[in-house]
């Protein structure tokens, strides 16, 4: 007569191992002819496992038991060591925007240089190497906010065009072996996509892996956007009128610290 195990043989109790009931090994015998499908498969390895543990915490005395624990520890080990290598290597890289910022700089009646940036990044680059960055125009701080106003309204428009979008494909491989602590130059072909046009940008980006899961992306220079490039001049000129100034220079340094996370 065949037997096939129902959970009550495996049922397992969180409390102190002095106070589980747990089947002994010899006890397990009566399931050697059984049919057991892979759930209760993966029961009876636990109990037995558990029970190795138990058993030896109850009598240390011969080495039978010393095995068993060794034993039962090496298991846990591996099944831990198993866990860890199956997780994805490949999975996406996803901005950490508290961590992040996009900051440009401007310069008014020639000689007097601002300093602003952009409070919500977003952005992601999936299994592929492609990377997109959304930047929110409407959350530009410039520290007065009459002047974020009128950036918003005048400059970006952000009620037709809420954001800013850089996208580019990067080879994900070659900064596989960084190690923690180590950076390596990159020079992406990017695109940015501003205020309804499209245009490719030059960037000279470092690469840095701040921890096992995560990368920093910083520019190594700054990068400059000319205004002209995505027909931004007419909103210059009306910034300069509203403010009554003789002047803003129409090219702006870009600099950014984006974190991404595994």
């Amino acid at each position: 007569m065949s037997l096939k195990p129902t959970l009550k043989h495996f049922q397992l109790k969180w409390l102190p191992v002095e106070h589980q009931e747990m089947p002994k090994i010899k006890d397990l015998t009566l399931f050697s002819d059984a049919i057991l499908d892979a759930k209760a498969l993966a029961l009876l390895t636990a109990s037995i496992l558990l029970t190795a543990c138990g058993g030896a915490q109850e009598s240390r005395g011969t080495s039978t038991e010393e095995q068993s624990v060794e034993a039962a520890q090496n298991s846990v080990s591996t099944v831990a060591t198993v866990a860890e290598s199956s997780m994805p290597k490949d999975a996406p890289w996803t901005l950490v925007s508290d961590a992040s910022h996009v900051a440009f700089g401007s310069i008014k009646s020639d000689l007097i240089g601002e300093a602003h940036r952009f409070e919500n990044v977003t952005g992601k680059v999936d299994q592929t190497g492609a990377a997109r960055i959304e930047i929110d125009l409407a959350s530009v701080e410039t520290n007065v906010e009459i002047r974020n106003e009128r950036m918003r309204d005048m400059l970006f428009e952000v009620e037709k065009f809420p954001n800013a979008i850089v996208t580019a494909n990067i080879d994900i491989d070659s900064f596989a072996d960084l190690a923690i602590g180590e950076k390596r130059l990159s020079e992406p072909d990017l695109t940015l996509s501003l205020h309804g046009v499209e245009a490719p940008v030059y960037a000279s980006l470092s690469v840095t892996r701040v921890a096992e899961d995560r990368l920093l992306v910083a520019t190594e220079a700054p990068l400059f956007i000319a205004a002209e490039d995505f027909e931004l001049g007419a909103g210059i000129d009306a910034l300069r009128e509203a403010a009554g100034l003789p002047s803003i220079t129409p090219v702006s340094p870009i600099t950014v610290s984006l974190l991404f996370e595994q």
